[in-house]
Order: C-alpha cells, then structure tokens, then sequence
C-alpha cells in the first residue's frame, strides 16, 4: 500500500502505477512444480554423480536455488540448463 499526503492507505487499485507483485509483498511467484529438480534429478540430467552435487553445494558452486523444502534445494531445469552450459563454455 501507499499513502498520499494525508497518510491515507491506498490500495494497488486506487494507485494504478504501482504493480503489487508477489515478489514486492515478500511472497515468491507461483512456481510450476513439475519444472523444478532437485539434486538427484540435477546429476541425472546433466550427466554427474549425485555425489558432486552435493560437494559442488557444499563449495557453494551450484546456482542459488529457487526454494528449500524440507532441506532439499530445489532449482528451475532452465536455471539448471543454463548455468550447466555457462559452465561448459557454451551459449544457449
């Protein structure tokens, strides 16, 4: 919400110039879950073993992934795709 000169709460609706999206309430955007991976799935996809996974988030050499669920990263496959060619030399 905004306010103007009085103080008075403005909702997005009374303010049309300002977008409320999910990521300026604090809230992450809705996310299709059948394009998310986790680990297993990342090591699966790009060829490696679960195990360098691991170490490579452990170095903290894996891209920032888009949630944590009950301790498990979960990152977007084109997220995963791109950095896995950025990382082999090669444009998408």
């Amino acid at each position: 919400m905004t306010t103007d000169e009085g103080d008075t709460p403005r909702s997005a609706s009374q303010n049309p110039g300002r977008s409320l999206s999910g990521n300026q309430r604090g809230v992450p955007p809705l996310v299709d879950p059948s394009g998310l991976v986790g680990p297993t799935e990342m090591a699966l996809r790009i060829g490696i073993s679960p195990a360098t996974v691991r170490t490579w988030k452990r170095r903290r050499q894996l891209p920032e992934p888009l949630a944590v669920v009950s301790g498990v990263p979960l990152w977007e496959r084109e997220t995963v795709k791109a950095w896995w060619l950025a990382k082999m030399g090669h444009e998408d």
